[in-house]
């Protein structure tokens, strides 16, 4: 999932960490999928007509990422995670061949694009660093296309993979080799409508290196806010992005709390469960 800079040896390996929060893995399941369903039935178009009417369409539309909308989603990345958790344990409907109706209504989006496809290159902020944070939309094209729900550790809630018309958490990766859809990424937005705030972005590999050296970071003031909320202020300073020795302390104290051992460097598996927990979006 990540490399060996981000890869703190005292922290869990990131698949083994928020296990008590998400339903594991189905690896047996995940390596027999169901086939591509053959559409996304959004706007009640049926397999024919989206071939007809999104394909040879397809060089004729702006490809090109625009500047991001302003608008924002009703619900931030943390809500739209637990509605999207609620629909694999308390499904509220068949959501059979519904990727996009099932990601937007998450963030209480609205409907606009016809297919995945289309809302791919309807997007304003694209992204293509792994693994995708949480709470980004994903995107696979190739027909209709395909789109999930990221949870930050390299799998997503996803529709009809393991189950027709279910939500299940699989790993990304296993989409685009199963399906055998073209994969380009997540973005900050969907339908006009940003669901990702630049405003909570923490860079990891910056962020660590901030930590090593006592340096400023982006939004480094919100990241030590969110350690203050878990383990006590300390002696951090809230109003600057330094990541000093105050830092480091509270850090150690919070890295025992989750996992018995710590040294005060952030590492992937915690800076993904902190971001989780308070609304950060962690890019790697």
């Amino acid at each position: 999932m990540a490399d060996d800079l981000v890869v703190n040896p005292l922290e869990p390996a990131p698949e083994d960490d928020l296990q008590e929060e998400l339903p594991p893995i189905d690896f047996e399941a995940e390596a027999n999928p169901l086939p591509y369903p053959g559409g996304d039935h959004e706007d009640g178009l049926q397999d024919s007509e989206l071939e007809y009417a999104t394909l040879p369409q397809m060089p004729g539309i702006n490809t090109a990422a625009r500047p991001a909308p302003i608008i924002v989603a009703p619900f931030t990345p943390l809500q739209a995670g637990e509605r999207a958790k609620d629909e694999h344990y308390h499904p509220s409907r068949s959501w059979f061949n519904d990727c996009q109706l099932f990601v937007r209504t998450r963030y209480g989006v609205g409907g606009l694009y016809g297919s995945a496809t289309y809302a791919y290159y309807g997007t304003n902020h694209r992204h293509t660093s792994w693994p995708p944070p949480y709470g980004a939309p994903l995107w696979w094209t190739g027909g209709a296309g395909h789109t999930a729900f990221s949870l930050g550790d390299g799998t997503c809630w996803t529709n009809d993979f393991l189950r027709a018309g279910k939500i299940d958490r699989v790993n990304i990766k296993a989409i685009t080799v199963n399906w055998r859809k073209p994969y380009h990424g997540w973005s900050e937005d969907i339908n006009e409508v940003r669901v990702l705030n630049p405003a909570t972005f923490i860079d990891l590999s910056n962020t660590i290196y901030a930590a090593k050296n006592s340096r400023s970071v982006k939004n480094g003031d919100k990241l030590k806010r969110a350690v203050g909320d878990e383990v006590g202020r300390g002696k951090m300073v809230y109003t600057n992005s330094v990541l000093g020795n105050g830092c480091r302390e509270q850090f150690k104290k919070l890295q025992i709390k989750w996992y018995g051992k710590g040294d005060g460097i952030p590492g992937v598996t915690s800076m993904t469960r902190l971001s989780r927990k308070h609304g950060l979006t962690l890019i790697p």
